[in-house]
């Protein structure tokens, strides 16, 4: 079994734990779609991405559920995705923001990771060949308040980091959907990419224009996940 393949089943498991302490889920409505960040996204094959230009970040979308782990998903949900990505450069630490978003303004940074980007050659030194994973695992209940349960993973073959946070449910927002890449797309190290989320409202649709960027900035309510780089 992969590692792709061992997150997926842990993310299943964690889920099944949630589903059997809080019965206070729900599903998303179908998916709508966006990308990129920073640098437009180009059509860079999957072979140049393993290959990284200096001080560039390049990601592409990933299917997570394949083959024998399509019998994982539907304990999952539609709430989760995933890419590739790559990173060649001078930055110490690679890692994610999850950065909330409030009426198209970027409102806080809600979760911070690093992981050192320290390699044991010193031809890999400073780059980053792996995959981000990331699960609305569930909607729990506080008191009186709404929180969406997340869980997100960077993996490369030197392991993965691993983080669970949950981030607050607006009682009137049920209408959800996804922003994703739809291809490949690459930014720079001082921006970072934007790679994945998802957005929620209180009106009767979602729109989508195919750029996680731009969903961003007319969202009501999102939450997006950057990879990033930092000295």
């Amino acid at each position: 079994m992969n590692m792709r393949s061992a997150w997926c089943v842990m993310l299943v498991a964690a889920w099944l734990l949630t589903a059997c302490t809080n019965h206070d889920t729900e599903q998303p409505s179908t998916p709508a779609s966006g990308a990129t960040p920073g640098i437009p996204a180009t059509s860079t094959t999957a072979k140049e991405t393993s290959v990284p230009a200096k001080g560039i970040i390049r990601a592409e979308p990933e299917q997570l559920f394949t083959g024998e782990e399509k019998k994982y998903q539907p304990f999952v949900g539609s709430m989760s995705g995933g890419v590739k990505f790559t990173y060649s450069g001078n930055k110490n630490t690679i890692g994610v923001d999850v950065e909330l978003w409030e009426n198209g303004k970027k409102q806080q940074t809600l979760v911070s990771t690093e992981s050192p980007l320290d390699r044991p050659s010193e031809k890999s030194k400073g780059m980053y060949n792996g995959e981000f994973i990331a699960a609305v695992s569930g909607i729990k209940t506080e008191g009186d308040q709404q929180r969406y349960d997340i869980k997100f993973t960077l993996t490369d073959e030197q392991g993965t980091v691993t983080n669970e946070f949950s981030a607050e449910k607006h009682p009137s927002f049920q209408l959800s959907s996804l922003m994703a890449l739809q291809g490949p797309a690459q930014a720079g190290e001082d921006t970072g990419l934007a790679v994945w989320g998802f957005q929620a409202t209180d009106e009767h649709s979602l729109s989508s224009t195919g750029s996680i960027l731009e969903d961003v900035r007319k969202a009501k309510y999102a939450i997006v996940f950057r990879i990033v780089v930092k000295d």
